[in-house]
């Protein structure tokens, strides 16, 4: 008996068929929600279609992709002579989207996919592909990245220090690639290729830095040097790790670092603790009350050669005077912070004074490159990942120099470093400094200090 598998492609709206099962054939619906605008691809794309599917579960992951294939053509949305073959997929049995390649020879416009009862065999099914609407794309004439991730799960091992998440590759062209969780970027660095596939390499260290929770969710994020964004085709990175036991870590607040904060940028708070290893939560990992002001998100950070943080962000500050951290009468417990340690926030009177300018500063959450090394060429430029970069001035990394030669790029602040910025200063660590509203300036807390190399070390 011949069995026969309908796939319906409904692009406008979700629309239902009943399920048919007798001894002639098999009915199934897969519906394709139509995206909200028009999607863009480079000169080499992946044109992705989301699905709901509520059939039987006949694709196996093993075969999906290759015994999937299809060609079907796109067509000119201004000229409607003009048609070129492309050739989609479904991806993976859990989400059964519909990823259609546009290569290189299709030239760049604006284009829709046609369906029109495209056939293919599936393990003994005869799959039909109908639809019932128009699915719009971009093609622009330059090359942008397309990478493919399925779900990845990475699960820390004791004896294991180093990890690899693995893209396919359809089209990649250097970008520099990112983990997120909330607001927390994090670089992935060290990343290569091997035949069609990107292999990027995470140590245990690192993945102990970023880690809040056991099972913690990660996206991706990729940015080319000018615009930033999610990967077009991708799934969620999950990391397991389970501590056998969590250090416990009293915490003492000692002293406030600026005085001045722009308003939607943080202040930061010293600590007693200088002997863990490094930690990176989200900047809303908890929240502490001041004088004047009520609760703010805050977080902690910790960096080579500088002593556990307390970093917190002055979102809508008034222009007021004499704000303070308000009295901590009782032990914050925090347990949530980090995959190693639990945080104990004791009780203090800290009446240290700062001022919140009422003009917009900008949180900034990555900067690259983190090491400035001078012994092999005498200039090197350094990116900032910010929200607005338009509201930071005075950027420099030697408070004792003129201001760094800077640019705004999207949501990138782009400068030159010169070796002659550190004139009369070692080896050493430099944090990012801006000019905050008092002309004066004030520090990127939210990043680590960079690495500066000014002579060899032997």
């Amino acid at each position: 008996m011949k069995k026969i598998l309908i796939v319906f492609f409904n692009f406008i709206f979700l629309n239902c068929l009943n399920n048919k099962l007798n001894e002639e054939s098999l009915n199934i619906t897969i519906t394709v929600q139509r995206c909200i605008g028009m999607i863009v691809i480079g000169k080499i794309g992946t044109v992705k279609m989301s699905t709901l599917y509520s059939g039987p579960e006949i694709f196996d992951d093993i075969d999906i992709e290759e015994k999937t294939k299809f060609e079907t053509i796109v067509e000119d949305i201004y000229n409607h002579n003009n048609t070129y073959k492309i050739y989609c997929r479904l991806r993976n049995s859990k989400w059964k989207t519909l990823l259609c390649s546009a290569e290189e020879t299709i030239p760049f416009g604006e284009y829709y996919v046609r369906f029109n009862n495209t056939k293919f065999n599936y393990n003994g099914y005869e799959v039909i592909v109908n639809g019932n609407g128009n699915y719009y794309f971009e093609k622009l004439d330059k090359y942008l990245i397309d990478l493919y991730v399925d779900e990845q799960t990475i699960n820390v091992e004791e004896d294991k220090n180093v990890y690899e998440i693995k893209f396919k590759i359809h089209s990649y062209n250097q970008e520099r690639l990112f983990l997120m969780k909330e607001l927390g970027i994090f670089y992935l660095e060290n990343c290569y290729e091997n035949k069609n596939e990107l292999i990027c390499p995470i140590s245990k260290e690192r993945l102990e830095e970023i880690m809040e929770k056991n099972n913690q969710e990660f996206s991706y994020r990729y940015n080319n040097g000018e615009i930033s964004g999610e990967l077009q085709v991708h799934s969620y990175l999950y990391i397991n790790y389970k501590y056998p036991k969590k250090e416990d870590i009293y915490v003492k607040i000692t002293k406030l670092f600026d005085k001045c904060a722009q308003s939607e940028a943080t202040i930061a708070y010293a600590t007693n603790i200088t002997n863990i290893s490094k930690i990176t939560p989200s900047l809303q990992s908890f929240r502490l009350s001041f004088n004047e002001l009520g609760e703010k998100w805050c977080s902690f950070r910790k960096y080579d050669g500088t002593p556990l943080l307390i970093v917190c962000m002055m979102n809508f500050g008034n222009n007021k005077f004499n704000n303070s951290l308000s009295e901590i009468k009782e032990e914050i417990i925090l347990d949530n912070i980090n995959i190693k340690y639990n945080f104990r926030i004791q009780p203090v009177k800290n009446t240290e004074k700062f001022y919140v300018c009422t003009s917009s500063g900008s949180l900034t959450f990555w900067s690259y490159p983190d090491v400035l090394d001078f012994t092999k060429q005498d200039s090197i430029t350094i990116e900032y990942w910010t929200e607005r970069p338009k509201n930071l001035d005075g950027i420099k990394l030697n408070k004792d120099s003129p201001d760094l030669e800077c640019e705004n790029i999207d949501s990138f602040k782009r400068c030159i470093v010169h070796k002659s910025h550190f004139k009369g200063k070692e080896n050493g660590y430099y944090y990012t400094m801006y000019r905050n509203c008092l002309n004066s300036t004030s520090i990127f807390y939210e990043l680590p200090p960079i690495k500066v190399i000014l002579t060899k070390v032997d």
